[in-house]
């Protein structure tokens, strides 16, 4: 995949911005002057908007052990909440971390909510133009499904109902998964190529491939490894003819290394059981609400997501 290049903040049409068109110079003046204020502010380097119930909380973990990243990234939750216009820029800069930019280090904002309020596209372009973002989409009702099975301990409703009840009350936990809607909202200040999308799945199969290429979009060192994956790196090459001291010392060291080390757990929550919680009629029907979603992404990615999810 070809790197993507900052992020392009849009121009808004000249019938956004003023309804005289005699203010156009004016209009085109005040543009250029607010992207050059907004290039000034030590804002985040970077955003997640999503998704929930995707490995966002994983990810943002594995970023934090960066060195060139901030050692906490909170969810700022700012551009979705009335933060934004009754606290301000400032208060959220500092919230964040921001004066850690000046220090060398990136900092960042990871707040799953971002996604589906579509309000938010246009307030981080219009106040961060050149903060990069990414987003991780998973299989939509597999995601649906582990919000019930995650919500069942803080919802009293999740326990009482069926998954396809629960689902079909809480309609918001299946709209969530409409990932091709909500990017709609945030392509009309962003090329699509400025926007990192992360498949779960992929995470899944390679979380050393996904974090060092989200390193990648973000300009930072590609080769680290982080503490949690270390255990999944390739071991390093052994010397081709070593001698007898090194040959004593490694064979110490491999049987030093098997004593201490400890049992790994999971890096993810295992994979929710569509056929246990959903009757078959039950799961064609939300499967197929998902279709149009899904092929819309697939467009959108250049990769067929109805055949990886095997959504047909």
């Amino acid at each position: 995949m070809n790197k993507p290049s900052a992020p392009v903040l849009r121009e808004l049409s000249c019938s956004k911005r003023h309804n005289s068109q005699n203010l156009f110079p004016f209009a085109l003046h005040g543009t250029l002057l607010l992207q050059t204020l907004m290039k000034m502010r030590q804002g985040p380097a970077f955003i997640g908007i999503g998704t929930s119930h995707a490995g966002l909380t994983q990810v943002t973990k594995w970023l934090c052990e960066h060195e060139a990243i901030a050692d906490t990234i909170p969810a700022g939750n700012f551009f979705n909440t009335e933060a934004f216009t009754k606290k301000g820029l400032d208060w959220y800069e500092d919230r964040i971390g921001c004066s850690r930019r000046s220090q060398g280090q990136l900092c960042g904002d990871v707040t799953a909510g971002y996604l589906v309020n579509k309000d938010v596209p246009q307030r981080i372009a219009t106040s961060y133009s050149d903060t990069k973002l990414f987003l991780i989409v998973r299989h939509p009702l597999k995601r649906a499904l582990q919000a019930y099975i995650a919500n069942q301990t803080i919802d009293k409703s999740a326990s009482n109902l069926s998954a396809a009840a629960y689902l079909a009350k809480e309609t918001a936990i299946q709209m969530e998964s409409c990932y091709a809607d909500h990017l709609a909202y945030y392509y009309e200040y962003y090329a699509p190529v400025n926007l990192y999308i992360i498949v779960y799945e992929d995470l899944l199969a390679d979380p050393i491939k996904v974090m060092q290429s989200l390193y990648a979009y973000l300009e930072i060192g590609t080769q680290v490894i982080p503490k949690g994956l270390k255990h999944l790196a390739p071991p390093p090459e052994p010397p081709k003819n070593p001698g007898l001291i090194k040959r004593t010392r490694m064979r110490i060291h491999k049987l030093y290394k098997r004593l201490r080390e400890r049992p790994v757990g999971p890096l993810f929550a295992p994979e929710p059981d569509m056929d246990r919680l959903l009757s078959p009629e039950e799961k064609e029907l939300f499967l197929a609400s998902q279709r149009p979603a899904a092929d819309r992404l697939s467009h959108m990615v250049g990769r067929d997501m109805l055949s990886f999810w095997d959504l047909n």
